[in-house]
């Protein structure tokens, strides 16, 4: 599902003349680049089937360990994996470089504020 909200989300910003006007093209960019990463996500279940023993999950699982408690040998678990793992890696760990330059940083503005749940309702009128 996240998958057909993504690409109508992105038909939705390309194809419609007023959303384009107002897109950047770092919006259009973050769009692309998710769509990107959640394809080569979706394409490592293939690879994934052929190593039913979960060998391959437990380098990734290790990998991920050594990353959140900051162990240096982290690389290490990923000599050997699959290609398309590095690959969905890399995208994912790249969207957090570009994160900031676009509107996804509103993220941190919004919900993450808890001024924001207790804020007064807003008046938007058309011109």
């Amino acid at each position: 599902m996240a998958l057909v909200g993504l690409i109508l989300l992105i038909l939705r910003r390309f194809k419609i003349d007023r959303i384009n006007a107002n897109s950047s093209w770092q919006d259009k960019l973050v769009l692309v680049w998710l769509l990107i990463t959640l394809v080569l996500g979706l394409c490592t279940i293939f690879v994934s089937m052929g190593h039913l023993d979960g060998h391959e999950m437990v380098k990734l699982m290790h990998w991920a360990q050594h990353i959140v408690t900051f162990r240096g040998d982290a690389a290490a678990y990923l000599a050997d994996v699959n290609f398309l793992f590095k690959l969905h890696i890399f995208m994912g760990m790249t969207f957090f470089f570009i994160f900031p330059f676009t509107r996804m940083v509103h993220v941190w503005s919004g919900f993450a504020s808890v001024a924001y749940i207790g804020r007064a309702w807003q008046l938007v009128r058309r011109r």
